[in-house]
């Protein structure tokens, strides 16, 4: 009798919903920690033919309406969405990375038949990723990611919603078992052709999401004019001035923003120009031999033009 089991470890476990669904229409909800693997289904998901999205950010398919809607906290949007994804597709999906922060749980019955799809991936890579993206320490990016698996959890069993939890790693070591199981819990059709060219859509962070999801800052640590430091900093894709800090060795002397509007920025097409920064140094009383940096606040980025001592960025002329 034991001969027969099935011992295979197959990195998914499927909880049938409370109540069985009405008619075919389904609601595909995306989600798991943020860099844990969301993109890869959703990948999957789109090159299967659903819909995830009119317009779709490259490389990580998340949809910038919907992340339009949750952020502006606007309920009668989001269900004015909804309903518009309603009337135009019988199933359809989207992918938001912490559902659990967006989504009160009761919230799920907005959606048409909602199923969720969470996935799960080691914690230490996604620390590890989190941290190379976001330029910060590891062990603190660990830490949240371990809260972030609890919060998302207790999201998952407070709803009555069809639930599928995947492994990202088993998906990766078994991506034709991936591909069955998600296709048959979403309602998806496949024949061989296409469940063939699904299994190029797996494998493990692409180049092109790689560069996509992290973060991109750019500046520069310029001159000093009559101890008034001067220079600029942006993070790629918004608009919202960056939060910097000023060490002096390894002691921070002061909190700032790069928000100081600079036309040499907006015609080099820097942003809207409002990304320049002057820090008046004599209130610090220091030496000459002393070392400045500007860094990203909460973050390892250090802005390009840092590390030098006082003299040696005295006087020079500024440049964007």
């Amino acid at each position: 009798m034991a001969d027969n089991l099935n011992f295979s470890n197959d990195g998914i476990i499927v909880r049938p919903g409370i109540m069985p669904a009405k008619g075919p229409e389904k609601t595909l909800l995306v989600s798991g920690i943020g860099r844990g693997g969301t993109s890869l289904v959703a990948s999957v998901l789109f090159h299967a033919g659903v819909f995830m999205g009119e317009y779709l950010a490259e490389a990580v398919y998340e949809d910038q309406e919907f992340i339009a809607a949750f952020n502006g906290k606007h309920r009668d949007a989001l269900t004015r969405l909804i309903a518009a994804r309603n009337a135009s597709h019988r199933s359809w999906g989207f992918k938001y990375p912490g559902i659990h922060v967006a989504l009160e749980y009761r919230d799920v019955s907005l959606f048409r038949n909602p199923h969720l799809i969470i996935i799960f991936r080691d914690p230490v890579a996604v620390a590890e990723r989190t941290a190379l993206a976001e330029y910060r320490k590891p062990l603190v990016t660990m830490r949240e990611s371990l809260d972030a698996l609890r919060s998302i959890m207790a999201f998952v069993e407070n709803t009555t919603a069809p639930a599928m939890l995947v492994s990202y790693e088993k998906a990766l070591i078994k991506p034709g078992v991936f591909i069955d199981s998600l296709a048959n819990f979403c309602g998806v059709p496949l024949d061989d052709s296409a469940r063939q060219a699904l299994l190029g859509a797996v494998q493990p962070e692409p180049k092109a999401y790689v560069q996509r999801a992290r973060r991109q800052y750019g500046g520069m640590v310029e001159v000093i004019v009559d101890q008034v430091l001067h220079g600029w900093c942006l993070e790629a894709g918004t608009l919202s001035p960056v939060d910097l800090e000023l060490f002096v060795g390894n002691t921070k002397l002061l909190d700032f923003k790069a928000s100081d509007f600079r036309k040499d920025l907006l015609s080099a097409q820097f942003g809207n120009g409002n990304h320049g920064f002057s820090v008046d140094l004599r209130q610090f009383h220091l030496n000459p031999d002393q070392r400045l940096d500007i860094c990203v606040a909460g973050r390892e980025f250090v802005v390009p033009g840092s590390g030098k001592m006082l003299p040696s960025i005295i006087g020079h002329s500024r440049r964007a």
